[in-house]
């Protein structure tokens, strides 16, 4: 598997000690990134047409896992052979890894029994028989291919085998029900997958599909819990179910013989113990320790801990032997959840049988051993830490035999994170088996649960094609964030989930697929760049993104990391706000506005919460006036805006107020000189254009905002404000070729770029575009400085540079190419640069591609999305897990400002203005668009002295008093243009303005556009 890929790194790896990698001199990288991008006219061409499909076949299966469950509601992989793996859809932290590791190559895990069979009857007295996976996990086809099109995906089964191929063709479409501006029924846990099934046979067969899915409802790892998990059937109209939970187990407990303490530590004794290393100390604990968060359920018989020193030190700890002579071995643990850094071990006579481990709290969690089988032998206990990273102590107490368990470990808590229920259902008549016979999942050192199987029979007449449907649900009402489950206030289990698809199935994949065939098969966009640009929307349905019980939409910046929906690390996504806008405006409602801010000074904490973490991110903050006026736009009219302006007013305030600080005669002018926190984990201090353009941007937002409301002279101030940063920038930021960092305030401080090249200097200027703002810097030297990033910091080969400049963590390696986040092409690289400065971000990357494209710079930003495309390509990396510090990080959402760039698309729902100038095949374009309470299709094309503009609605509807777009280059500025405006049957009287190539057509009633009618604009001259 994978062999062409990891050939290529071996040769790669070979040719690392080549010319090309020597150390350039001071002046910087020209030697080790060329001018020259290794892209031809062909390569180029092929980059902007249509092309097909992307079919991944063989290796370029192997890291497949296309999330396809619902948005916010837990995280379950569609895997390369049609399989479900990486389940997570309880309510754990599912941290898969941070940094380099993330960038590892990794097949999914199938961490259940999960799967299906057909068996098909052809007369011939034997029958066929097939599970659907792959050969190497037990399944019998060895060509599958598959085709992701999210929120779907396609598995074709197929076989070179010609003794397997069945007498009936099979495709699977599987994914989990997807409607913008539909949060609810886009957030159902769930995964829907639909197979169908076309005879080959020239006489009818008769067979029967069964699928099978292992309960993992309280699945933990043994000796966490000694619960009954419960398969029942449930047979209902136009559904046959399994119901899965967990019950408490009835456990015997007469007895005579008390239990038996094994370690009461009494003064500074460790009685019983051999101690090697200092993580335990010269003496038992008592509870918590210096620097140490709070200890949990501490009780004291026998309590000892490895954060002595802290997380740095390593020790063990062997116990005397004792003789097995209770059922049960029973301790609390807490501490670290690495089993090979930190953990307790239990050995018989010399082996070992047993290993336990905390999950990275302080709590002291009951834990137990069945020691059936080894009564009378000789046992020994093993406390180990071996690590040094966070996490890395283990805390243990109360460690005693006895023959009772704990009440605690045998039955299901209701504020267990893995107590809920699960659902395999088929939409139809089917029998129900509670035991699978095959097992296609490998053993990951967690308690197998009871295997459920339905066999749903079907025949097939010669030629016939049939559709059977399984519906994977479930529903665990708590979070490890401790604030419940949006989907908690919709059903009460897994199978009313079941019985909502059930019941709407026909609307739910009706929308679906509209809204599939819109975006992908309606549009002109190439086929390679569709699938890109909205892979990473699958991070809303990840561990990623949480919708709370309280409507509160929550994320990390990956999973399991950066918490808090970090003001600058979703500063760069623009997918859920456009999506789904509703869950966007809880973030500013709820967190921002909210939990986030401080009244006084009107500072956005950027993890959410005043007093967590760092209270103020400056890019974050000139972030939050750019979203709120982002979902004014995607509002239908001004409520939002007036009922949260007087804060969105006071975060502006803060921003000014830190322009005051070190100005002139403490004026604003435009400058933010102070300490500025931000998305590198640093502060910058000085003038710089990545906090500064945002900063002016975010004044232009502001100005239109309170022009809205009224506030003429806090508007006058913004833009008084915003012209004189903008114009001291030109002239001290601006080299020539890209604008650089001033430090004139502490100069001596590290992580700052001073004269480089950073790829997020024009942030400000693409958020500008993306909300029709006016430009913040003059247009030429943003495209000056666009080109200069295309030609300093893009590499076709990022293993020349990292040769010379490791990174501090690794997101693309040896011949993949990419963008840096920082370079110094003219020297002056300090000593310590701007953290993550040799890194590439996928996030930072699409940011760039579309500031690229709005300014007219299509060949370039195509280039570097193209090498994102090339990185994810299925072999070696997950295409639907764009990675940074963790798994599905939030900053790759920026994908979706790079489809708005392209269609040039501008939006106010309030003032009911659509807008489209296409900067790709303007001759003939169609793309997918969203409003605020409808979506459906733009569409340009243009012939001799004519254009014409569509706004096709397919869902919902659409508000509209204006267009706006912009004519072809060789239309006279001073000629006459006229326009003809129809909405359905009826044409509208018009009035056109004019500025350069962009023009306007306003009416004076409001147009309501409803799915399936549409809004013709023809511009003639």
């Amino acid at each position: 598997m994978q062999s062409q890929r990891i050939l290529e790194a071996l040769v790669f790896i070979g040719l690392g000690s080549l010319g090309g990698c020597a150390a350039p001199d001071s002046a910087g990288p020209r030697r080790v990134i060329a001018s020259d991008k290794e892209t031809t006219a062909s390569d180029l061409g092929s980059l902007r047409g249509r092309g097909e499909a992307h079919l991944h076949r063989d290796e370029y299966r192997y890291a497949i896992g296309m999330p396809c469950g619902g948005v916010a509601a837990g995280q379950v992989y569609l895997l390369g052979d049609g399989t479900l793996g990486e389940w997570h859809i309880n309510g754990e932290l599912n941290a898969t890894g941070y940094g380099s590791e993330s960038y590892r190559t990794r097949r999914p895990a199938r961490q259940l029994e999960q799967g299906f069979r057909l068996v098909v009857d052809d007369g011939s007295g034997t029958p066929f028989a097939a599970v659907l996976a792959d050969r190497d996990f037990g399944g019998d086809f060895d060509a599958i291919e598959f085709i992701g099109t999210y929120p779907t995906a396609e598995v074709r089964y197929r076989s070179t085998d010609e003794h397997r191929v069945p007498p009936v063709e099979v495709t699977l479409t599987a994914g989990s029900p997807f409607i913008p501006l539909n949060a609810r029924d886009s957030a159902l846990p769930c995964t829907v997958m639909r197979f169908s099934l076309r005879s080959r046979a020239d006489h009818p067969l008769t067979g029967s599909l069964t699928g099978w899915l292992e309960n993992a409802v309280e699945r933990v790892r043994p000796g966490r819990l000694f619960v009954e998990r419960r398969n029942q059937p449930v047979q209902e109209a136009g559904m046959s179910s399994i119901v899965m939970d967990a019950v408490a187990t009835t456990m015997d407990e007469a007895t005579d013989r008390p239990d038996r303490v094994l370690f009461d530590f009494e003064g500074d004794d460790f009685r019983g113990w051999t101690v090697e290393g200092h993580a335990f100390g010269t003496a038992p604990g008592r509870g918590t320790l210096p620097n140490q968060s709070a200890v949990e359920g501490y009780t004291g018989r026998g309590f000892v801990s490895s954060y002595h020193g802290g997380d740095g030190a390593t020790g063990q700890m062997i116990s005397a032997p004792f003789k097995v002579d209770r059922r049960f071995l029973v301790f609390r643990i807490g501490g670290g959840s690495d089993m090979r850094q930190t953990s307790v071990q239990l050995f018989i006579t010399g082996r070992s049988v047993g290993q336990a481990c905390g999950d990275n709290s302080e709590r002291l969690d009951l834990f137990a051993w069945d020691l059936s089988p080894y009564q009378g032998e000789d046992a020994q206990l093993e406390i180990m830490d071996r690590g040094s990273g966070a996490w890395a102590h283990i805390n243990v107490d109360d460690v005693m035999l006895s023959d009772r368990l704990p009440r605690e470990l045998c039955e299901p808590r209701p504020d267990a994170l893995t107590n809920g229920t699960m659902a395999l259902t088929f939409l139809g008549d089917a029998a129900p088996t509670l035991e699978a016979p095959m097992q296609l999942s490998s053993a990951d050192g967690v308690t197998r649960g009871p295997v459920a199987m339905l066999e749903a029979p079907f025949t097939l007449a010669p030629g016939e094609t049939k559709e059977l449907q399984f519906v994977i649900s479930w529903h665990f009402p708590n979070l490890h964030t401790g604030h419940g489950q949006m989907y908690t206030n919709w059903f009460e289990s897994a199978l009313d989930v079941a019985r909502y698809v059930s019941a709407n199935e026909a609307r739910l994949r009706t929308d679906t697929e509209l809204f599939r065939t819109t975006y992908f098969d309606d549009a002109t966009l190439p086929w390679w760049l569709a699938q890109r640009l909205i892979a990473p929307v699958a991070n809303l349905a990840t561990g990623t993104a949480q919708w709370w019980k309280n409507g509160r939409f929550w994320g990390w910046g990956g999973v399991g990391c950066c918490e808090g929906t970090c003001t600058h690390v979703w500063n760069y996504s623009h997918a859920e706000a456009r999506l789904f806008p509703e869950l966007a405006r809880s973030t500013r409602v709820m967190q921002d506005l909210g939990t986030a801010f401080e009244p006084e000074s009107g500072r956005v904490a950027f993890r959410g919460e005043v007093g967590r973490g760092s209270p103020f991110a400056a890019d974050g903050q000139a972030g939050t006036v750019l979203k709120c006026y982002r979902e004014h736009l995607t509002s239908t009219d001004d409520a939002f805006l007036r009922a949260n302006w007087p804060r969105i007013k006071r975060a502006m305030e803060c921003l000014i107020a830190s322009d005051v600080e070190l100005s002139r005669d403490n004026k604003p002018d435009g400058i933010i000189l102070t300490a500025q926190p931000n998305t590198f984990d640093i502060e910058f201090f000085g003038a710089n254009t990545f906090v500064g353009a945002l900063y002016l941007a975010a004044l232009e937002a502001a100005a239109v905002m309170a022009g809205h409301m009224d506030d003429a002279e806090f508007a006058a101030q913004c833009r008084a404000i915003a012209t004189s940063g903008r114009a001291w920038t030109e002239r001290n930021l601006f080299t020539g070729a890209y604008f650089v960092q001033r430090n004139l305030v502490r100069r001596e401080a590290p992580f700052q770029y001073d004269v480089g090249c950073l790829s997020d200097q024009l942030f400000g200027q693409n958020w500008a575009r993306a909300l029709a703002l006016p430009t913040v810097y003059d247009e030429t030297m943003v495209r000056t400085a666009l080109q200069s990033i295309y030609r300093y910091n893009w590499s076709p080969v990022v293993g020349v540079y990292n040769a010379r400049f490791p990174p501090e963590r690794v997101f693309a390696r040896d011949r993949e190419g990419g963008l840096f986040v920082c370079t110094w092409p003219n020297g002056g690289r300090p000593k310590e640069p701007v953290r993550y400065r040799d890194e590439v971000w996928t996030g930072i990357e699409y940011q760039v591609a579309a500031g690229m494209i709005w300014e007219g710079l299509v060949d370039e930003a195509l280039t570097i999305v193209k090498a994102v495309d090339q990185r994810y390509d299925g072999a070696l990396h997950n295409p639907w897990n764009e990675v940074e510090c963790g798994d599905h990080y939030a900053r790759a959402m920026a994908s979706w400002g790079v489809l708005l760039a392209l269609g040039g698309f501008e939006y106010d729902g309030p003032a009911g203005l659509i807008g489209m100038a296409p900067r790709l095949t303007a001759e003939q374009f169609a793309s997918f668009f969203s409003g605020a309470e409808g979506w459906g299709r733009l569409e340009q094309t243009r012939a001799a002295r004519v254009q014409t503009n569509t706004v096709d609605v397919r869902w919902g509807r659409v508000r509209l008093s204006a267009f706006r777009t912009e004519l072809p280059p060789e239309v006279d500025a001073a000629g006459a243009v006229s326009c003809e405006i129809r909405a359905g049957d009826e044409v509208m009287n018009v009035t056109i303005e004019r500025h350069g190539r962009a023009v306007t057509a306003r009416w004076a009633t409001p147009v309501v556009l409803e799915a399936g009618t549409a809004l013709h604009a023809r511009w003639s001259w």
